[in-house]
């Protein structure tokens, strides 16, 4: 990220969070099948990209997964597949460097108290205990804190 920092920078100095709202939905829970202690879970963004609206408005997409399920053998309890949209204001152009750096930082830590609330509301709204994603930590990777040495 070194070279193109500064560039960063820049961009997330001027960029302004508009609003968000969940385009699809898409939710499935096996009946009959208590979540127990020791029931595991799976939790994926599978989709992200970006689009220019208009003037300095942009869209961004995210898909993310969401699946709880039993071990020895498996069996999915639920499964809940959401796409959320995110509008943000912005001067300085988005493209695929500064939206990769976005979207693995950034964008996550604006999105995350979102998908905790759905992802919570839904499997209480499926007839199960609330589950609360864990709190989102960023780690910087080591080869990116090795560059800024």
């Amino acid at each position: 990220m070194q070279p193109n920092a500064d560039k960063y920078i820049q961009f997330i100095k001027q960029l302004k969070f508009s609003s968000i709202y969940v385009e699809n939905i898409k939710a499935k829970r096996i009946p009959h099948i208590e979540f127990v202690e020791g029931a595991y879970t799976d939790f994926k963004l599978t989709k992200k990209g970006y689009e220019k609206i208009s003037g300095n408005l942009w869209k961004v997409n995210t898909t993310l997964q969401f699946s709880a399920y039993t071990n020895k053998p498996r069996k999915n309890i639920i499964d809940i597949t959401a796409k959320f949209v995110a509008i943000y204001e912005s001067k300085i152009e988005f493209d695929d460097e500064i939206f990769d750096i976005f979207s693995s930082s950034n964008l996550m830590l604006n999105l995350w108290p979102y998908y905790r609330e759905l992802f919570q509301s839904m499997t209480l709204r499926m007839g199960l205990p609330p589950y609360i994603l864990p709190p989102l930590y960023l780690i910087p990777d080591k080869k990116s804190e090795e560059e800024k040495s």
